[in-house]
């Protein structure tokens, strides 16, 4: 076998567990060599919310309450204890972070970027990764862009001894010691959305690069490994229902320029983390299927299995005049601003001055007709019960919370006019299942044995959230800090 390139620790992929694992085997004195597909780094953690966080929570008790004690009992230990380490090495090492001013602030929570004063948040996180990479080629790393991992090559024995990949100028071939996969998740891919997130997962769509086709989970078991962890639960915001289009699951449009389209909106622009406070969500079968004020990323988890992976939000003006002027906290746009750009993608948002004038809108809406007689039940027996204060005794409760925005989620009637329906689906920006690992996060075998030389760090690894988000980005960067030591023998 021939090979184009020869280093110690080839990473497949660029985010924060790429660039992570790869600042941490360099600086352990490994020849390291990065393999991008797109053509910058940072992938979606580079135009995200910017958080490193692990929402504010101190000790692995106050992790475990956060978690409901869903979470892995021992790889959720490992990333809340590797966070501890992780979030002052990155200080130590000199990458572009700083506090968040607006993250709950948790002793080794961080914000990418420095001198970050105010939305959008997302501005900020290119200075990050550029902090990496300089880091990075100090420490005698490089980065390949532009190049796709196609397989894990392994001897006869099942080590790893590197990478073939496809790159401009055709195919090639990197021999490494150790492969770091940190490529992403599957939210990107369809049929795997199907296989795993439900039947009508394909219309679901993304919130991130759109890279994340699972073709980390593909090459993991092509060289040995396995799957686990809780395939079918997500985390994700609102974009707007099928047949509206998303950019960002274009590569093209994405490469275009990453940050933004046109010069004149950021991709991310086509969604919206939080419904507005108080709304109420029926699939098209006109029926409330899931306690509104239930944590913003179960939510999603219950309308991906509705019919058509799509639910409709409701809202009056008491409600929405309030939320729909606000700015978002990562882009610094308001929902309204937002809307419009939803709109020229096929993005629907209705309005009527009664509910039945509404319902009839949406019970004419093609292709997702929502059923009239059903729906005007559904309202009328939901604004009964909150004017008798027993709308937690409903079929389906409706309760009062906090959201993770930090406003009261409380049941509100539908009662003043205009009124406004928004059918929406989940735009999935870290999916929890992936390729099993240990807590050096070493690729595990179907008998649960490292595959000599394979790491993997999450969301192409899965296993340690299930339900409940406690920071991806965090996760990443920790697995990732945590492969590039221990593939070069850093382990203490």
């Amino acid at each position: 076998m021939t090979w184009n390139r020869e280093a110690d620790v080839v990473v497949v992929g660029s985010g924060n567990g790429g660039m992570s694992a790869a600042v941490a085997a360099a600086k352990n004195g490994a020849n390291v060599l990065v393999v991008e597909v797109s053509g910058s780094t940072g992938g979606s953690s580079s135009w995200s919310g910017g958080g490193l966080h692990i929402w504010g929570v101190h000790t692995y008790d106050e992790y475990r309450a956060l978690t409901e004690d869903l979470h892995d009992p021992v790889l959720g230990r490992v990333f809340f204890e590797a966070f501890t380490r992780y979030s002052p090495w990155l200080q130590e090492i000199g990458a572009a972070v700083t506090k968040s001013p607006y993250l709950p602030q948790g002793k080794y929570d961080l914000h990418m970027g420095r001198d970050v004063t105010g939305p959008p948040y997302s501005a900020y996180c290119r200075e990050y990764f550029d902090s990496l990479e300089r880091i990075l080629v100090e420490s005698g790393g490089s980065v390949v862009l532009g190049t796709r991992a196609t397989e894990v090559l392994t001897d006869e024995t099942g080590a790893v001894i590197g990478i073939a990949a496809t790159g401009p100028d055709g195919p090639v071939r990197y021999r490494a010691g150790a492969v770091v996969l940190a490529c992403g998740g599957f939210q990107n891919n369809s049929e795997m959305r199907v296989r795993y997130l439900g039947p009508d997962a394909d219309l679901a769509t993304i919130l991130g690069c759109p890279y994340q086709t699972g073709d980390g989970m593909r090459m993991a078991e092509s060289a040995g490994g396995s799957l686990g962890g809780s395939m079918s639960t997500f985390s994700a915001v609102w974009m707007s229902a099928y047949p509206a289009t998303n950019p960002a699951e274009d590569p093209a449009e994405y490469e275009r320029r990453p940050y933004t389209l046109d010069g004149k909106y950021e991709l991310s622009d086509h969604c919206i983390v939080f419904e507005p406070p108080g709304s109420i969500l029926v699939n098209l079968e006109g029926r409330r299927f899931i306690d509104e004020a239930e944590t913003y990323y179960r939510v999603p988890q219950a309308v991906i299995k509705q019919r058509r992976a799509t639910a409709v939000m409701l809202c009056d003006a008491t409600v929405w005049e309030p939320w729909a002027n606000q700015p978002n906290l990562f882009t610094g746009r308001t929902p309204v601003e937002q809307f419009r750009t939803m709109e020229r993608a096929g993005g629907i948002l209705l309005t009527a001055p009664t509910v039945e004038a509404l319902a009839d809108q949406l019970a004419a809406l093609s292709p997702n007709r929502v059923h009239k007689a059903n729906l005007l039940r559904t309202i009328a027996g939901y604004n009964e019960a909150v004017r008798n204060g027993t709308a937690a005794d409903l079929e389906v409760s409706r309760t009062a919370a906090v959201t993770s925005a930090g406003t009261m989620n409380a049941p509100a009637p539908l009662e003043q006019p205009p009124f406004y329906a928004w059918p929406l689906r989940p735009a999935i920006y870290m999916c929890y299942g992936g390729v099993r690992i240990n807590s050096h996060a070493q690729v595990l075998d179907p008998q649960c044995e490292p595959v000599p030389g394979l790491y993997a760090v999450p969301p192409v690894a899965g296993g340690v959230f299930r339900e409940v988000y406690a920071g991806g980005i965090s996760c990443a960067g920790a697995f990732g800090w945590i492969a590039g030591r221990h593939a070069t023998a850093v382990t203490d």
